[in-house]
Formats: structure tokens, sequence, C-alpha cells
């Protein structure tokens, strides 16, 4: 990440398996290049996560807002003051979202309502479908981001395509290209049902080029395997057997489930 940075990149990606410290790198390179407003897109299920390792991982001073709650006036009240509050100048200010709010009105406009020192996105792949509202708008948040990091241990959850709008939130010229039109006549190869005679969607039915596409991306985002950097004991499966006989709440709710479930 700093290597990037020093390097002139106000971009990268970090396609890290689960588990290999994704968000700590993003919390050591803020500290490291002395980044103070960070903005972190990311599903409701890992703000938990995000606030358990500024804890862990932060010296300096900072202060976390979650706005991932309340209406979207709500959020853009606490996104200004978060942003305009003089008590939080002197600190580093960790403003994080989700993906479903982002688009919204209110929400954005409090959101672009200043240049961030950092966007990161996590879980990247919730910006795959370049035609979706919350694509369009984490796209145009680019112009408010000094320094853009996209991070997700499985960049691909479909097909090659998902890669397209990840890669151009880093910047246009990591891809060469600028339209998704562009995009799937270089890496895609699709067959039109019926010899193309009746009008029909093309079919997805493989792909081409991919090693250009792996080599621009090794040019611009980081890898790693969890088997690369963890130590661990092969995975040992033991199944317990455990009598529900003398918890008796326990085996109520046992018997309620499959009674649920009939």
């Amino acid at each position: 990440m700093c290597m990037r940075a020093a390097e002139g990149a106000p971009y990268a990606g970090i396609f890290y398996e689960m588990g290999t410290g994704k968000t700590k790198i993003i919390y050591d390179a803020a500290q490291l290049l002395s980044w103070k407003t960070i903005l972190i897109v990311c599903p409701k299920t890992t703000v938990i996560s995000w606030q358990r390792d500024a804890q862990l991982n932060m010296s300096e001073p900072y202060v976390l807002l979650d706005a991932t709650n309340g209406s979207c006036e709500a959020r853009n009240e606490a996104i200004g003051e978060f942003i305009n509050s003089a008590y939080n100048h002197n600190k580093v200010r960790i403003c994080v979202v989700n993906y479903d709010s982002i688009w919204r009105d209110y929400v954005f406009e409090a959101i672009t309502a200043q240049r961030w020192d950092c966007v990161v996105l996590d879980e990247s792949t919730y910006i795959k479908n370049p035609s979706a509202q919350r694509t369009k708008a984490i796209l145009r948040l680019r112009e408010y981001a000094q320094f853009r990091i996209v991070m997700t241990g499985t960049p691909v959850t479909n097909n090659y395509l998902d890669l397209y709008s990840q890669l151009r939130f880093l910047d246009d010229c990591v891809l060469g290209m600028r339209n998704f039109t562009a995009f799937k006549a270089t890496y895609a190869v699709y067959q039109h049902p019926f010899g193309g005679r009746l009008k029909h969607v093309p079919l997805l039915v493989g792909y081409r080029n991919i090693e250009d596409l792996m080599e621009k991306i090794s040019l611009h985002c980081l890898t790693k395997k969890a088997a690369e950097c963890l130590d661990l004991p092969p995975v040992t499966r033991v199944v317990r057997s455990v009598s529900l006989d003398a918890q008796p709440e326990l085996k109520k709710a046992d018997n309620n489930m499959r009674r649920a479930l009939v």
C-alpha cells in the first residue's frame, strides 16, 4: 500500500483471502501515510470488524462514526456533524457507511461535501453490476478521494466480468477502457442462440485474453492466499453428541423448531 503511494499511484486493490488481515493493512497505511479522513463503504455485517480492528491497530487518536443505521436524513446530519466538528479535527476521522445507503440522496450529499484522504470499498464485489444504482454512485465517489482502495477475498464471484467496476473504481487506466461494452468485447465470448436469426440476449459461453487481464490486476492489486501467510494446522472435524434431556429449556426449543419445520 505504502509502496503504491510512493510510486505516485493513488489507488490499490487488496485481494487477500479472508482472515489475512485486510482491515489491519488499511489502519497501518492510514498511520504511515498520515490519512486524517477515511471513508469505508462496507456491508453492515462487517462494521463490527472495522470497529474492533480500529481499537486493536490505531495507535493515533481516532474517532469512528457508524453511519449505517437510522433514516437517510439522520445519517446526513450525523455525517455532517462528524466532518465539521472542531473536536474531531485533530483525530483520524473514520466514517463507515453501508452499500445499501451510499447512493441515497441525503447520504451521498453528506459524503461528497468534502474530499476524503482515502475511500475504501470493503467486499468490493458489491459493485460488480455496472448498471446498479449503488455502483454508479460509488464510481462518482472517485473524484472525492485522494486514495482509493478496493478489497475482497473473492474479486470474482460469478465470472470475470465482476472485475470491471471494481477495477474502474481504482482508475480508468487500470483497464485502459472506459466502458463495459469494450471490456466484454475484449475478455468475454458470447454466442447468439439460433445463429442470431432471432432477437435473443447473447449467451456468455467463455472468456479470452484472461492472461492479459490477470497481468493488469497484478500491476495494480495485491493478492494473497490464506495458506501463504497463516500458519494453521490441518482442519480437524469433531462431532460431539449432546443430550438435551438434562436441559428442559433446550429440549423445548428443539421440539418447537422441529414442529415449525414440519
